[in-house]
């Protein structure tokens, strides 16, 4: 006879939020009878659910409707665990893990289903479910969640929107596609320095022969952190909507500079950056102007920045 809420009697288990403590179920062998309700063989709410040396066999569960799980975890901060736990006869070995919660078992559970806007992350045996912090959404409207900026920015195909959905912290961004970075109001906090290997000291570098544009939300850098160039660019940028925050730029070495923008020449490099409605605070006093230009590199911004502006002599 199948358990849960009354006129919905569908669960093997069915562990209580009232319970705050530990449960644990052990050493011995559970199926279902013929003819019995059984969707869910546990339901657990439980802030800690253990099944440990069982044997469960799903030949009767009832998989008519799609609706059928192992293992439902509901909780925010809850977590279950399998240890030594045997399955026969249930080939789908499907789960469902509410957000914030945690799955300790081995990686062969594969067929585990979460809320939008999560992500599932294995780590140290255990499955967690996690807040996305980016997102990219596909012509076709399917949107694909990530744990990280980054991870979204390298999955990303030429010419799509990476969005940030929460405050993040993360390495600077290195990149090298056509892509957009709607930062949507929050603020992304870089905590390692990106750039040519063993001068890594940029927030953000980004190469030639692209077409990247970052908008609409909050740059800052973590403490001891190596940034001394938030945004170095071979690439033609756009710049829109944005607060940089340069405290905790690093103090560049003798004959280096601090800048907010450098628009790079190397590598026969000839960009165009547009700045519009950019923001800068808490940028170094003793650093003599906020953006380097190369020669052959162009800087379309609004009036009044002729001061904030260097460039090579003769130029």
């Amino acid at each position: 006879q199948a358990v849960g809420s009354s006129g919905t009697e569908s669960q093997g288990f069915q562990i209580r939020p009232e319970v705050t403590g530990k449960v644990t179920i052990k050493n011995g062998t559970i199926d279902i009878k013929a003819g019995t309700n059984v969707k869910w063989m546990f339901n657990s709410y439980a802030a800690d659910f253990v099944v440990e040396d069982v044997t469960i066999d799903g030949t009767n569960m009832v998989t008519s409707t799609s609706e059928d799980y192992l293992l439902v975890v509901q909780n925010a901060g809850d977590k279950a665990t399998f240890d030594n736990v045997t399955i026969n006869n249930y080939t789908a070995k499907k789960v469902y893990l509410e957000g914030n919660t945690t799955f300790v078992a081995p990686q062969e559970f594969d067929n585990i289903e979460i809320p939008v806007g999560y992500v599932l992350v294995y780590e140290n045996g255990m499955y967690k479910v996690k807040p996305a912090v980016a997102s990219i959404t596909a012509d076709d409207n399917t949107t694909t969640y990530y744990e990280t900026l980054a991870g979204a920015v390298e999955a990303a195909t030429a010419g799509q929107t990476v969005n940030l959905l929460a405050d993040a912290t993360g390495a600077g961004l290195k990149i090298n596609k056509d892509v957009t970075i709607n930062f949507g109001g929050k603020t992304y906090t870089i905590n390692q320095a990106v750039g040519s290997t063993g001068t890594e000291s940029q927030g953000f570098q980004l190469l030639k022969d692209n077409t990247v544009t970052l908008k609409n939300g909050n740059i800052a850098i973590a403490e001891n952190t190596n940034v001394k160039w938030m945004f170095n660019a071979y690439a033609d940028v756009t710049l829109e909507n944005l607060n940089v925050n340069c405290a905790n730029m690093a103090a560049p070495a003798e004959n280096e500079a601090n800048y907010v923008l450098v628009v790079n020449n190397g590598g026969s490099a000839t960009p165009t950056v547009t700045y519009t409605n950019v923001t800068v605070t808490n940028f170094p006093s003793t650093a003599t102007a906020q953006i380097w230009l190369d020669p052959t590199t162009t800087l379309k911004a609004g009036a009044g920045l002729e001061s904030s502006i260097e460039t090579g002599e003769g130029y």
